[in-house]
């Protein structure tokens, strides 16, 4: 729409905030932004809309019915076309069966007054404008092959080779599928599954394309990702409602094409925690572990000195070389420290022995 409005359009911003509660216990309920535009189109909109209401004019429900399903095609995503046939394939059997077996979809589609479907007048020419006899067409036969063929339209656009040689084919079988369940139903005087007719001719003719290029396998192989096709206006002119799926999509979009961030690492730490992995030294054991400042021979200090050689060896129940990595780093960080920790354990390993005799003395 705003190649419709003028340069000088006074595009002002509003917002519309409704909160519940007060102070720290205040929640935000509804915090909708808009500008002048949303509210010109806000009004073109409501004139369709009452005039639905008023008169259930078949033009009126023909704009709600083509409204509904763009935004059907453009909100619903396929991923791959193994997931599409199979989704087509089930709908096929579905529709053939609520038609054909039983009068509930026919008799739904004329009975229930909303815009669900496509009327198109059979009497035009008699009465003009105020034609009462219809041919319909459901919303569901349009949108379910129609994320289908944008499927294959990203495909030809994944193939980088400037043609829509798929999109253009699906779309002429959709149309020559549609065409032929109006022909068939003007023949038999019946009511016609459209699925029937679409499916078929939709998954066929690209797949005979397919098979003509060489390129099944590739077809099949295509996996569609979450990028935004050129000129494609999804969730850029919506106004943003926070907390709806509109600015939850904005957010997981710029998520998507952010790059991942990846926390830097020291190289002399990798390569040394990968020589301590592979080949890991024989711990020394007067500087596997730096127990607390405890004295000396006492037991326990011992009981915590002999775990920590049990880890150091990989012992069970512990962490194989977490000690002797962590005391290996040590000693690289502080060459000097690991004699003077030999040394005082020399002298307690005298102390507790002059303890002993003076007790076996006593």
């Amino acid at each position: 729409m705003n190649k419709f409005f003028p340069a000088n359009f006074p595009n002002r911003q509003y917002q519309l905030l409704f909160t519940q509660g007060s102070g720290e216990n205040k929640e935000e309920i509804i915090n909708y932004e808009f500008d002048a535009k949303d509210l010109v189109c806000l009004g073109l909109s409501s004139i369709v809309g009452v005039w639905y209401l008023l008169r259930k004019h078949w033009i009126a429900n023909n704009l709600f019915g083509l409204a509904f399903s763009l935004n059907g095609v453009e909100l619903l995503h396929l991923n791959n076309v193994s997931t599409g046939c199979i989704l087509l394939g089930g709908l096929f059997i579905y529709d053939v069966f609520w038609v054909f077996g039983t009068n509930v979809m026919v008799t739904v589609a004329k009975s229930f007054e909303a815009p669900i479907k496509l009327v198109f007048p059979q009497d035009l020419l008699e009465k003009g404008l105020e034609a009462d006899n219809f041919a319909m067409l459901g919303l569901g036969d349009i949108v379910i092959p129609g994320i289908f063929i944008a499927l294959l339209l990203r495909f030809d656009i994944s193939l980088k080779k400037n043609t829509h040689t798929y999109f253009y084919t699906s779309f002429a079988a959709y149309i020559f599928g549609l065409g032929l369940t109006i022909f068939i139903m003007h023949i038999f005087k019946h009511a016609q599954p459209a699925l029937l007719y679409l499916v078929p001719a939709c998954i066929g003719f690209p797949v005979l394309v397919a098979l003509a290029k060489g390129e099944v396998t590739e077809m099949f192989s295509y996996e569609s990702s979450a990028e935004i096709l050129p000129h494609t206006p999804r969730l850029t002119h919506f106004p943003t409602v926070s907390g709806s799926p509109a600015s939850l999509a904005d957010s997981m979009q710029q998520k998507l094409a952010g790059p991942r961030r990846r926390r830097p690492q020291n190289p002399s730490a990798i390569g040394r925690s990968k020589k301590l992995k592979v080949n890991p030294p024989k711990p020394n054991l007067s500087s596997i572990c730096r127990c607390p400042p405890l004295p000396l021979g006492t037991t326990r200090h011992r009981k915590r000195r002999a775990t920590c050689l049990r880890r150091a060896y990989g012992g069970a129940g512990a962490k194989p070389g977490r000690c002797w990595a962590v005391n290996a780093s040590y000693e690289e960080s502080n060459p000097k420290d690991a004699a003077a920790v030999t040394e005082g354990s020399k002298e307690g390993t005298e102390a507790s022995a002059s303890k002993g005799l003076e007790k076996k003395e006593k």
